[in-house]
């Protein structure tokens, strides 16, 4: 019997259906046309078009008179910034720190920047911990750290430039010169790492979280045993980087999308 009821197992089909498309709108690099959101989407554009002239109508999507293109209207930008004003995503990284120390089976912890640079506020050790002793407070070398690195590496040279005058002295600007082609490929692959710094004979490696308005908000870096752990295709760079993803926010840089974005487009 017909009870009215359209849902099939993920949900109200017609949301479900919704969501897809202004997942693809919002996906596609700027307004876009019927085609491509339909394409995007994987759904026929006679389709597509009814539910765009409902979100026309909602404010979720805008629709510009010269081009008849279709983009993220005004009220899909306050849902956004009301759902970026919930997130924490300092906290909600540090909360699954232990959920990444379980996948890579070594000690890992969570720095953010502070008056001398990057300073550990969260630590979860392994089944078989290093000798680490890491704690809360714990402020970092900018310039030869993994972690510290990383800092250098994304965030504003006018905040990094003060903490590398005081840790390197006079010749801090020929450090900082001495270490930028390693800054350079960090931004590249997307993370940094060394050997020795926190622990002798242990490996760090370190990635940047990313918040909506691609600045570094924190980094998280693992310490590891493993001499082949900081080649980029090795499990526990591809792990690091994964959670650093799944924990990120941001306007560009990441091809896949994570899950506060998911989240945000709900």
């Amino acid at each position: 019997m017909d009870t009215g009821d359209d849902r099939d197992v993920a949900g109200v089909k017609s949301v479900v259906q919704a969501i897809r498309i202004l997942n693809a709108v919002a996906q596609l690099a700027g307004p876009a046309s019927l085609k491509q959101i339909a394409g995007r989407a994987g759904m026929a554009p006679s389709k597509v078009h009814r539910y765009l002239q409902s979100m026309c109508a909602g404010d979720l999507v805008h629709q510009t008179t010269k081009s008849g293109a279709y983009d993220l209207g005004v009220g899909a930008l306050r849902l956004g910034l009301a759902a970026l004003n919930r997130v924490d995503l300092v906290n909600r990284a540090g909360d699954a720190l232990l959920s990444l120390v379980q996948v890579v089976k070594a000690d890992a912890f969570l720095s953010v920047w502070g008056e001398n640079g990057p300073t550990t506020v969260r630590f979860e050790r392994s089944e078989q911990p290093s000798a680490a002793m890491l704690g809360a407070g714990m402020s970092l070398p900018l310039l030869s750290s993994a972690t510290g690195r990383v800092f250098m590496a994304f965030i504003q040279p006018e905040r990094a430039s003060p903490v590398a005058r005081l840790q390197a002295g006079e010749d801090w600007e020929s450090a900082v010169q001495n270490i930028e082609p390693e800054l350079l490929r960090i931004r590249a692959d997307g993370f940094a790492y060394s050997v020795g710094e926190i622990v002798s004979g242990r490996r760090c490696i370190a990635a940047p979280i990313i918040s909506f308005d691609d600045q570094i908000v924190a980094a998280v870096s693992v310490v590891s045993t493993n001499p082949n752990c900081t080649t980029p295709d090795s499990p526990i760079v591809l792990s690091l980087l994964d959670f650093c993803k799944r924990h990120s926010v941001r306007k560009r840089g990441y091809a896949e999308e994570t899950q506060i974005e998911k989240k945000i487009a709900v």
